[in-house]
């Protein structure tokens, strides 16, 4: 077992139902159709060593991005917010600047599925956007079906400068290894764009519990085509509550890992490639001086 110095949960997720924008989260999920806020995980938290988070958007609006800010003022450990942007609006800059106001606002998920299924991030209007959010420096989470990945090699072949990092792995279907091999050559070619990152987030949920056999060569191949110094640890907690506990997620995330690795490169993707991804050293000294 490599040794714990630090952990960054570098994806999870709050919402409050009475908000009422999360169009995805209906009774029938039982289990996760309820509040789940910052106290219902601080215990886990501190349990496991996780210094902080990183809160990611579950509802496609702004005001839930407001509604995470809101929280993360009130709650030290939550180190940055992930938050959502229509990237086919008229005023996608006007709203990323007054959210960049925010000294936690360290990124945006855009939810690019429905864009994909219609080839509209290929778009000249959305190409566009994203060359302004490159210029920037505003960095995308990317969620996708692992048979969108190609759309995304096309699109950092027209944004070069963006920077992103892919969620769960790019969504591999663990359930089908004879797929393996279409999935394993899109994560290569999104790992040749330097400025692109993949987290090893959402297991528990990929392989429907607790499988480390299973996920292993996966982990392995986003570890050999991205490197340790490109790779981040998240939970994507409570999602993975479908599947398994905070508990199991991180015995899962630990006994996933190749043997081999030294220390520096656990630390790495343990909490050092996060805080340097989403700049959160460098935010949180603007806040001290007053400039965010």
């Amino acid at each position: 077992m490599y040794r714990q110095n630090k952990i960054i949960d570098a994806h999870q997720h709050y919402w409050q139902i009475s908000r009422g924008d999360y169009g995805w989260l209906t009774p029938e999920l039982k289990l996760l159709y309820r509040d789940y806020m910052p106290g219902d995980l601080a215990s886990l938290l501190h349990k496991h060593g996780v210094t902080g988070t990183i809160a990611v958007q579950a509802a496609s609006t702004v005001a839930e991005t407001e509604f995470l800010l809101a929280l993360s003022e009130r709650h030290k450990e939550l180190l940055g917010v992930v938050g959502w942007i229509d990237l086919d609006s008229d005023d996608i800059m006007e709203t990323i600047r007054r959210l960049n106001r925010h000294s936690k606002l360290v990124g945006i998920r855009p939810m690019l599925q429905k864009l994909l299924e219609t080839d509209g991030i290929l778009s000249s209007r959305v190409i566009r956007h994203l060359q302004l959010l490159a210029e920037a420096g505003i960095s995308l989470d990317v969620v996708v079906e692992s048979e969108q990945l190609p759309c995304i090699v096309s699109m950092l072949i027209k944004v070069p400068k963006l920077r992103i990092v892919l969620n769960h792995l790019g969504s591999p279907d663990v359930k089908r290894p004879e797929a393996f091999a279409d999935w394993a050559e899109c994560i290569s070619a999104i790992s040749c764009h330097p400025k692109a990152m993949c987290k090893i987030s959402g297991m528990i949920t990929l392989a429907d519990g607790y499988d480390p056999a299973r996920l292993k060569p996966y982990v392995n191949h986003v570890l050999h085509a991205f490197g340790t110094h490109r790779a981040m640890f998240g939970s994507d907690w409570p999602v993975a509550l479908l599947a398994g506990g905070y508990d199991e997620v991180i015995r899962l995330f630990w006994n996933s890992l190749p043997e081999g690795l030294s220390q520096d490169d656990v630390d790495r993707i343990t909490w050092r490639n996060a805080e340097h991804f989403y700049r959160i050293e460098e935010r949180l000294a603007l806040m001290d001086k007053g400039e965010a």
